[in-house]
């Protein structure tokens, strides 16, 4: 009938542990009326305790105030011989509050909890009685850092030249941990980083069903939008599946593009959905299957990196380039300079278009940004696997530019700009291909219907100036008086004109020159 303890030690495995308990009543415990019980371990893996009773109940059950203190997960499991792989994370473990339960169910209610910098509160219910354990519950949390848990990157993964991107990993991923237990479980976030992403206020739902696990972020908050995700990851077969279904609206999109993908090219707010599915064992395997759609619209930005209606002004600079036939990329010395740059920007009111993925094949074909001064169409695609993309721009002043040198309306001309490369080096500049094309198409019209009388000269001119949306004009018009070439009173087609077809002819007339002059130089 009275009070019952006991006390000592124990060493395993060469950790030793101070343990002690007491019971109310031996006769009470047995015969099934409230008693209380007390228990404590210490030592250097772990240090807990319980201060309850036992019910009174004919099955073994408890119930009391408990703390728990594990200085080392990572020593803890290795003690109990499962050990870890290598890392900084999963260190301590504390926790303090109510405890309950039976031998096939277990209730907790945490007044604090932390786990390694995670700190929080929250409850969690186990029901012990299945094939496999089915947790329930919510866990509340100030802050939460995700990045020391997430999976290293694969050995195999070969790190990209001069850093940037990498290659996909061909590595197989291993989803075992879905089929450990069922799970339906609530998780409330004041703040959320995830990679280089930050969210506020998040809330996120997560069942796991039979190694099917699907993730509802059913409130985000993040660089000052608002939107939802859902994320279904299904292992059930050999090849497991996934989806992600987005809608984001009210969106800063340069610190959530630069964050999302290290992309730091586009500025303003914008909304966007997505639907995305894949199947793979592998990250590159997720790539090569995967599937979808999407739909953007961003206000009252800016494209970072490029004025594109200076390189309309420069235009003479980007075809002298391509009339000498030679590869539309930027270098550290070419005229477009002043047009391209961390410091230029092409300001927009709006900027909208669709995409449809298919073999991690991404398209978009009616990309169209509206601003005060400019137009501009966009078509191309981004092959995802590959890691490659081709993507050309056609912007179209719509209203007056003031030209190189003057006041020089320039509206309606086109400079067809061509984006291609690999992630890691991406060219850009003026696209000659399609500038050859409209050549090579006005000059067969000028073939078939053309002044007959005109020269060849004259001819490809024309091409040209429809090429770029400036029309058929006498090359007459554009001279000064008494034939003054004062390149300031020069129409900016007119010096790209000159330089595409009559510089060729004068520069063999200077080399003809100088091969008589006998200057070595």
């Amino acid at each position: 009938d009275a009070p019952t303890a006991i006390d000592g030690s124990l060493s395993a495995d060469g950790e030793a542990m101070t343990f002690d308990a007491e019971l109310g009543s031996i006769r009470d415990f047995f015969e099934g009326r409230a008693t209380p019980l007390t228990l404590s371990l210490g030592g250097n893996l772990v240090d807990v305790s319980f201060d309850g009773e036992i019910p009174a109940s004919q099955d073994i059950e408890f119930a009391g105030d408990f703390s728990a203190d594990i200085p080392s997960i990572r020593a803890l499991a290795a003690f109990a011989g499962s050990p870890l792989p290598p890392g900084e994370n999963l260190q301590r473990f504390a926790a303090q509050g109510r405890i309950e339960g039976t031998t096939s169910r277990l209730g907790l209610t945490a007044r604090s909890i932390r786990f390694d910098e995670i700190r929080g509160s929250g409850n969690l219910a186990a029901d012990l009685s299945g094939s496999r354990p089915r947790l329930t519950g919510r866990l509340d949390l100030d802050e939460l850092n995700v990045n020391p848990y997430l999976p290293a990157p694969a050995e195999d993964a070969a790190p990209a030249a001069g850093g940037g991107i990498p290659p996909w990993s061909e590595e197989a991923i291993d989803f075992a941990g879905l089929g450990i237990a069922d799970a339906d479980l609530s998780l409330n976030v004041g703040r959320l980083q995830v990679r280089d992403i930050e969210v506020t206020d998040a809330a996120l739902r997560a069942v796991v069903e039979n190694r099917r696990l699907q993730a509802v972020l059913e409130r985000i908050s993040l660089y000052e939008g608002q939107g939802n995700v859902t994320i279904v990851a299904n292992a059930r077969t050999a090849t497991p599946s996934f989806s992600l279904d987005a809608s984001l609206a009210g969106l800063d999109a340069l610190p959530f593009l630069d964050a999302a993908a290290g992309f730091d090219r586009l500025a303003g707010t914008g909304a966007m959905t997505l639907s995305l599915a894949t199947s793979g064992n592998s990250q590159a395997a997720m790539m090569r299957n995967l599937g979808g759609n999407g739909e953007f619209n961003f206000a009252d930005g800016a494209i970072v990196g490029i004025n594109i209606a200076e390189t309309i002004r420069n235009v003479s600079g980007f075809l002298d380039r391509a009339g000498g036939a030679q590869a539309a990329e930027t270098s550290e010395d070419d005229s477009e300079q002043a047009s391209v740059g961390e410091r230029q920007e092409t300001d927009f009111s709006s900027l909208g278009g669709t995409f449809a993925i298919a073999n991690g094949r991404l398209t978009n074909n009616d990309l169209l940004m509206l601003s005060p001064l400019l137009r501009v169409e966009g078509q191309g695609w981004v092959d995802l696997p590959g890691q490659t993309l081709d993507y050309r721009l056609r912007p179209r002043a719509v209203a007056s530019i003031e030209g190189q040198g003057g006041a020089t309306d320039l509206q309606g001309i086109v400079v067809p700009i061509r984006f291609r490369g690999d992630f890691n080096n991406v060219g850009y500049g003026v696209d000659t291909e399609a500038v050859t094309r409209a050549l090579l198409q006005g000059a067969l019209s000028n073939a078939i219907g053309g002044d007959r009388n005109q020269s060849p000269e004259d001819a490809a001119r024309d091409a040209l100036r429809n090429a770029l949306g400036l029309g058929n004009q006498d090359s007459e018009d554009t001279a000064g008086e008494e034939g003054q070439t004062d390149e300031e009173e020069v129409d900016p087609a007119e010096q790209l004109l000159r330089g595409l077809f009559n510089q060729r002819r004068d520069r063999s007339q200077s080399e003809e020159t100088d091969d008589n002059s006998g200057d070595p130089n």
